[in-house]
């Protein structure tokens, strides 16, 4: 795996894993601060401390060179604010700080990709395909929007599709995961852990020797949040 230039890097960096995630255009301050009305408490800045890791866990982080900040919950139990129908929080999100806000969800499992695009607290955009053969299933798959027009039909690849929309929107996924902060070494609940930023490592095998790469982007912030259980 050759090392990205994470600071110009741009679109979908991984999609074989199961995500829900908000990405909003502002720092992680206005994010997190968002948040932290749901919240039982907010560290902010704890990149390299230790924080006591809680089932409604969620960390808030920012690349350096990215305009945009990205949520990640601890599992599929937490109780997170984002990702539910009609999207009031990420329209609430969007109207606050003033910019835009995507909803963004993959699943290899599932074999599904889509978003949701906010602006100015409205839904612009909207997109959900399960993969047929790289293409929109017809039956279980939509794109609406206020600002283009897009037939099913026409979306030959929809991780292209997406890619290519988060391209447009100065955009990156990086595939970082909430375990991710923790060395891929999944917390118990109670546990105090370091908050890490380890990289990703991929060994790829050629004329049958070994090789290991290491690739660290560098993180702005990374903000601390235990979420309120109702």
């Amino acid at each position: 795996m050759k090392s990205r230039d994470w600071k110009h890097t741009r679109g979908l960096c991984l999609m074989g894993y199961n995500c829900c995630i908000p990405l909003a255009r502002a720092p992680v301050e206005d994010v997190a601060g968002m948040l932290a009305e749901r919240a039982e408490s907010w560290q902010r800045d704890v990149l390299g401390s230790e924080v006591i890791v809680q089932s409604n866990a969620v960390l808030v982080f920012r690349l350096e060179g990215q305009e945009w900040s990205i949520a990640v919950e601890r599992d599929y139990t937490t109780r997170v604010p984002w990702g539910n129908k009609g999207y009031e929080w990420e329209k609430a999100l969007s109207s606050r700080i003033r910019a835009p806000v995507i909803c963004y969800g993959v699943s290899d499992t599932c074999g599904s990709i889509g978003y949701t695009f906010i602006e100015e607290g409205e839904v612009v955009e909207d997109f959900f395909a399960e993969d047929d053969d790289s293409r929109p299933a017809p039956a279980k798959s939509w794109f609406t929007s206020t600002r283009r027009q897009v037939r099913l039909a026409d979306i030959h690849n929809v991780y292209d599709f997406v890619d290519r929309f988060f391209v447009e929107q100065d955009a990156c996924d990086p595939g970082i995961i909430f375990d991710y902060f923790f060395d891929y070494k999944t917390p118990r609940i109670g546990e105090s852990r370091r908050i890490v930023n380890g990289g990703f490592y991929d060994t790829e095998v050629v004329n049958g020797v070994s090789t290991t790469s290491h690739d660290v982007p560098e993180i702005e912030r990374v903000d601390y949040l235990v979420l309120k259980s109702s």
